[in-house]
């Protein structure tokens, strides 16, 4: 979902829109982990929001020429989608090792570490099954 995005986004607008990965992790962490939101974590949100909206008011200014409005928004839509994928995943990791009483960390390490191998297998997996890596 990034590389999409960042195929059709400025690297100084992607950035900051996968900034949003605290609101999600934020979200996620009160709903589904039960953590307590302070008041830096509300302040960081509000600044985030913010940064976010003034790009969207003013993105004539970084979109390339060859990027169509529709691409543009799908960046958009692809970036957030992944930061929210992304904090969900390990919201329901975390949520997981707390039912197995497991320590969080060895219990995420172990999750990342698993999920490795798929994450470099697939797309291998899925360029040879079309014939883009032929020998």
């Amino acid at each position: 979902m990034y590389s999409y995005a960042y195929a059709y986004l400025p690297a100084s607008t992607a950035s900051l829109l996968a900034s949003s990965v605290l609101v999600f992790s934020t979200l996620f962490g009160y709903f589904i982990v039960k953590k307590k939101i302070n008041d830096s974590v509300v302040n960081s949100i509000a600044i985030i929001t913010a940064a976010m909206t003034i790009i969207a008011l003013d993105s004539d200014s970084d979109r390339y020429a060859y990027i169509t409005e529709s691409q543009y928004i799908m960046g958009f839509v692809w970036i957030i989608m992944g930061s929210a994928l992304h904090w969900l995943i390990f919201a329901l990791v975390v949520s997981f090792c707390r039912i197995t009483r497991e320590k969080i960390f060895s219990c995420c390490l172990g999750a990342t570490g698993h999920g490795f191998p798929i994450c470099l297998c697939s797309p291998r997996l899925g360029s040879l099954s079309v014939g883009i890596l032929k020998r």
